[in-house]
């Protein structure tokens, strides 16, 4: 996010991901989501709306999938 160029998302998002971490326990964003995220990155950095869009769309259902396992074993 601090690539962005925009310090309140930046700022926001790391606020996030940190509850987000406490909420389900983690320590630190799983090796899977980093990867998702670096996938985002470079279609977004290549110019790929599009594949950015799938990317983004894939981590955000995979996300869903991994909070609704954790906070209700689904």
């Amino acid at each position: 996010m601090a690539l962005s160029g925009n310090p309140l998302l930046a700022r926001t998002m790391e606020q996030l991901s940190r509850q987000l971490r406490l909420l389900f326990g983690m320590r630190e964003e799983p090796a899977h989501m980093r990867a998702q995220h670096a996938e985002m990155y470079r279609h977004i950095a290549a110019g790929d709306p599009e594949a950015a869009a799938a990317s983004t769309l894939l981590h955000v259902r995979d996300s869903r999938s991994v909070a609704l396992r954790s906070l209700f074993g689904v």
